[in-house]
């Protein structure tokens, strides 16, 4: 069974990099990764800090199996956008699997093989080294939260209630922290979730049909109206801990009141793809 492999442009232009019969990667070391030391030189050796990373640069072989007009056309589109994301350094998604990584495909060979089949060898240059993975759980209006007028944008299909009111543990299945996005569902006043020991929130009043964002990787906090309007609330964050701080990994004990409903989607990083 052979892994799922896309490659999607800035453009939004989406290509099937393990395609039958037009694009097939016949290889690829997206499972290549370094570490480097940090630290302070000293006469012998040296006085270790911590590890960091470098940008990461693949290499891969894709091989074109159309018509040589198919070809053309195929490789044509696919080059405009490699090169659209280079112009406009808007970068790429380049997915493996359930993972996925921000890249730029800054270098191309194209050729006939031995048997005249076109191959295009690529490098793929990924500026944040990491292999991500979102993973979403979604926590409901407790049964002991009462009623709040709660307005969803969609029917949940699964209940996840506790006898307890607030308080859930999630097995997230990694064990690094990660970064994370928190969309909080009104009606609710000044809603506070405590994950891991993080307290994440805002104070403010969230009203039936709207929803707060909050963002680790951008570091925003945005409440999106009923009618789609967008204010931004980061001066009404909670400040008694950082809210953009990473979340460990491991068991999450997650506790809020229990009168208001939230998504909480952890961006799991790696250094390769599972």
């Amino acid at each position: 069974m052979s892994i799922n492999i896309t490659y999607i442009a800035s453009s939004g232009n989406q290509y099937d990099l393990m395609a039958d019969k037009a694009i097939r990667t016949k290889t690829a070391n997206y499972h290549k990764w370094q570490w480097r030391s940090a630290g302070v030189q000293q006469q012998y050796g040296l006085h270790l800090t911590g590890f960091t990373r470098d940008p990461a640069v693949y290499e891969s072989k894709l091989m074109f199996r159309g018509t040589y007009l198919e070809n053309k056309d195929l490789i044509e589109r696919l080059h405009e956008d490699f090169e659209l994301d280079l112009l406009t350094v808007r970068p790429a998604t380049l997915i493996w699997g359930e993972y996925y990584i921000n890249c730029f495909i800054y270098a191309s060979s194209t050729y006939p093989d031995e048997f005249n089949r076109t191959v295009n060898d690529i490098e793929v240059f990924c500026p944040y080294p990491f292999w991500m993975k979102d993973v979403k759980r979604s926590f409901y209006v407790q049964s002991g939260g009462g009623d709040t007028g709660l307005d969803y944008p969609y029917e949940y299909p699964f209940d996840y209630a506790h006898d307890s009111s607030g308080s859930e543990s999630w097995a997230t299945g990694t064990a690094l922290p990660s970064e994370y996005t928190m969309t909080i569902y009104g009606a609710v006043v000044d809603p506070m979730v405590t994950v891991g020991g993080v307290t994440i929130g805002v104070y403010d009043t969230i009203l039936a049909g709207e929803y707060v964002t909050i963002d680790s990787r951008s570091h925003t906090v945005v409440k999106t109206g009923t009618d789609g309007t967008q204010t931004n609330l980061f001066d009404y964050r909670v400040k008694t801990s950082s809210i953009f701080e990473r979340l460990k990994g491991g068991n999450l004990e997650v506790v809020w009141s229990g009168l208001f409903g939230f998504d909480l989607t952890l961006h799991t990083e790696r250094s390769e793809p599972r």
